[in-house]
């Protein structure tokens, strides 16, 4: 698949935009106080978040058997999400406020995690659930303290990894979210892909009014193309307009970056620029290679 340079200059502009934005801040360490619950070795902070005055950070191995909650189900990997509260900002004090807790043992919940909207919106993946069909949850923090469950989405294949990825990005009172599912593929019985496994990304389009998340009950659209292997490994998204929406995808197996152009209701054919591993890399005096994506 080819295209032509200009098709993707729109997305590559926003790239530096960003870049640009992260090399000209000023960089500030926050000291997170520990979660009462948790106990060691649960890869706490292995995915991280922050939006508004709220930090979530993914602890995909917690055992939840060790916890000192007698509130949360118990197993080895259940994983859960742990919310800060950090009302002068995330580079000032925060606080523990609340967590959220895996589907089930094994699950790896917390494995990706992503906050919308002002930390009021919150996404978790949890790729290991039910062998390997991975699992999405999304949440409301009206408070934070308070987190409640909007929707959850369980692939009916296995070993698809749903949740494996996960990106999400904000226009107006429409919210577009992506999981990866690098698994996906006919070995799971979807009998739709040439390469296996090719995965996929799930698209997820939420709309919010006065507060109240309004969330599909299913996948609004996917990602997909049956020549793909490993699709959805890594995934990335970026507002383009009020309507449209940019998603940036790769695989694990040749390591090939895909473009999306994607509406509320379905995404356009994806875009190859190439490989990653030559190209253009972005440098700041002391983040290095914050953003990598070949030109054609």
């Amino acid at each position: 698949m080819g295209t032509t340079s200009g098709s993707i200059f729109p997305f590559v502009a926003i790239l530096l935009a960003a870049v640009s934005a992260v090399c000209n801040a000023q960089l500030t360490s926050v000291v997170l106080p520990s979660n009462p619950n948790a106990a060691s070795d649960w890869y706490t902070g292995s995915s991280i978040a922050t939006s508004g005055t709220v930090i979530a950070a993914g602890a995909p191995g917690a055992d939840t058997s060790e916890s000192t909650s007698t509130s949360l189900p118990t197993g080895s990997g259940t994983g859960y999400v742990t919310l800060y509260s950090c009302p002068g900002g995330v580079a000032t004090a925060c606080t523990y406020a609340s967590q959220v807790t895996g589907p089930s043992t094994g699950s790896l919940f917390g494995s990706t995690v992503v906050l919308l909207n002002s930390g009021t919106f919150l996404a978790v993946g949890a790729p290991a659930y039910s062998s390997s069909a991975g699992y999405v949850q999304f949440y409301t923090l009206a408070t934070v303290t308070s987190p409640t469950s909007i929707q959850s989405y369980a692939p009916a294949y296995a070993a698809s990894k749903l949740g494996f990825s996960l990106a999400g990005t904000m226009s107006g009172s429409t919210l577009w979210i992506f999981a990866g599912a690098p698994g996906y593929g006919s070995t799971s019985g979807a009998g739709d892909c040439s390469s296996s496994p090719c995965g996929t990304v799930a698209m997820y389009v939420c709309t919010v009014s006065s507060g109240v998340y309004t969330c599909p009950s299913t996948l609004t659209s996917y990602a997909f193309s049956a020549s793909y292997y490993n699709n959805g490994f890594a995934v990335a998204a970026v507002a383009m307009s009020s309507t449209v929406v940019g998603l940036a995808s790769i695989d694990s197996h040749n390591t090939d970056l895909y473009l999306w152009s994607c509406s509320t209701t379905s995404c356009s054919s994806a875009t190859n620029p190439g490989t990653v591993g030559t190209g253009i890399y972005f440098r700041c005096p002391i983040v290095s290679y914050m953003f990598f994506i070949q030109l054609p």
